[in-house]
């Protein structure tokens, strides 16, 4: 009998391994399909998956759980792989509550450092320079700041309530529900510890695949609370209703700037998208072309998709050297951009350059001609600033 088990775990293994190499060749297609510079290109496929930058550091790990696994199945039928899924479903419930309680502990010192203003780990300056953050673990706890604060409140009071029902072991561990839940908890946590490894910090687009998977716990923690506070016919509907509404309205806030967004749990001075990808800069463009004589108008900006828009001469560059004689009419900054340009600008007045400029200054004046805060944040902006009415050279 003991045989017939393990002749039949490991066909069951071995049909799990067909299927993974399934999912594996059918992301890629998906991939090839929705990236048009692998047509043209089919090496970018593999530059962009196998020899990407964020699978360098983590690869032998990879490597090893993978041969791991295999070798047990080529040589011992898979018995270490099912004794440790059979130890693991005989503690599930104690395993439960440790995931959970971990996630909460987690979360509790993200929201604790926030309040406190930033007292252990500066989370907006490592997610402004994800690529030269050090530290694993305050990158790993930097990147809990955008999901935490990054989705609806509703959301994120559901997931607590269903995280300390299952820290007190109240969860069922054998529901579909539960197990999606606790999956959903294992890859975030291991998805953030490969960007620790990595040392590079996961900011917002970085991590955008989470926060479907994170709504979708919300969903199970939403049903976990309707189920346990017993709430039945119009009320359940009433509620749903009030979930939509909610998560409509906070999105009809920050429009058009989706990504922005931020609970009201967030702190006003604080935002979460340190690296947007261009937000402000259609607006910022159009803004300077309504104006008189626009045409023959100089403008530098730190953002490039400003020039895109700009019908004037519009410069980005950081070569100060290059821009030195130059002159502008406006200055447009933005605060997505101000860690890079100070840190360029910083080194040229450093190095005591003759063509150091002090851009950096450009991002802590009040003298902004025109400005707009991104979802309403006041240090989310982007500027334009009359070139007259600051001197930075």
């Amino acid at each position: 009998k003991m045989r017939e088990k393990n002749v039949s775990g490991n066909l069951v293994f071995r049909d799990n391994v067909f299927k993974y190499f399934g999912v594996t060749v059918l992301a890629l297609l998906t991939f090839t399909l929705l990236y048009p510079a692998v047509w043209a290109r089919p090496s970018r496929l593999i530059k962009a998956t196998l020899f990407s930058q964020a699978f360098v550091s983590v690869w032998p790990f990879f490597v090893g759980v993978l041969s791991v696994i295999l070798l047990d199945a080529l040589f011992f039928k898979s018995k270490m792989i099912f004794k440790g899924l059979d130890f693991l479903h005989k503690q599930r419930k104690r395993f439960v509550q440790a995931l959970c309680s971990l996630f909460l502990l987690l979360m509790g010192i993200i929201v604790a450092n926030t309040y406190l203003n930033k007292a252990w780990i500066d989370f907006e300056k490592i997610l402004a320079s994800p690529k030269s953050a050090t530290g694993a673990v305050a990158i790993y706890l930097s990147d809990f700041y955008p999901i935490i604060f990054g989705v609806s409140s509703l959301a994120l009071v559901a997931i607590i309530f269903w995280l300390v029902k299952g820290m007190k072991g109240k969860l069922k561990t054998n529901s579909t529900k539960t197990k999606i839940g606790i999956i959903i908890l294992m890859f975030i946590l291991t998805y953030y510890l490969g960007s620790a490894v990595s040392e590079v910090a996961s900011i917002i687009r970085y991590q955008i695949i989470l926060f479907p998977l994170v709504l979708i716990l919300g969903g199970i923690a939403w049903a976990e609370g309707i189920e346990h506070f017993q709430i039945e016919g119009k009320r359940k509907a009433l509620a749903l209703v009030f979930v939509v509404a909610s998560l409509s309205f906070s999105l009809f806030l920050v429009r058009p700037f989706y990504l922005a967004y931020a609970s009201f749990l967030l702190p006003k001075q604080y935002y979460l998208d340190l690296k947007d990808m261009g937000y402000g800069s259609y607006e910022a463009a159009q803004f300077l072309n309504s104006l008189p004589d626009a045409y023959h108008k100089r403008i530098w900006s730190d953002k490039n998709g400003v020039c895109e828009f700009f019908v004037g001469e519009c410069a980005s560059s950081l070569d100060f050297k290059k821009m030195y004689p130059r002159q502008f009419d406006y200055y447009v900054v933005s605060s997505g951009r101000a860690a890079k340009v100070k840190r360029a600008a910083y080194l040229r007045i450093r190095d005591a350059s003759p063509f150091a400029i002090r851009y950096g200054l450009l991002y802590n004046t009040e003298k902004a001609f025109w400005e707009i805060k991104l979802a309403g944040r006041p240090n989310n902006f982007v500027k334009i600033i009359e070139a007259k009415a600051v001197k930075i050279k």
